[in-house]
């Protein structure tokens, strides 16, 4: 087995980390790496990226994350954070709604 307790985190993760921690005020930052990934995995998942592997060929990109957190920790601000300020999440929401059909 790996040990990656001395493996050091991507300074692009590290950096939205840095931000979601001084929002919320909250340091423990464990919590937001795994936010961080998920959001940047869903992303490179919606523009369709692959990995390809040795033995199972080329696959899409995929990730299953649990993040737990006590009430009052900053989750949905965090997640609000991530979605509207780096992923503009909810602007392309707004702007699907707006063009959909009304119904007669």
């Amino acid at each position: 087995m790996i040990d990656l307790t001395g493996v050091s985190h991507h300074p692009a993760i590290e950096e939205i980390v840095d931000v979601l921690c001084n929002k919320t005020q909250n340091t423990d930052r464990g919590f937001f790496r795994v936010e961080v990934a998920y959001f940047l995995a869903k992303m490179a998942s919606c523009m369709g990226a692959t990995i390809i592997t040795k033995d199972r060929g080329e696959i899409p990109v995929n990730i299953y994350a649990v993040a737990l957190a006590t009430s009052g920790f900053g989750k949905g601000h965090s997640v609000n954070i991530v979605a509207v300020s780096y992923t503009h999440l909810r602007a392309h929401e707004d702007r699907t709604r707006s063009r959909m059909p009304s119904s007669a």
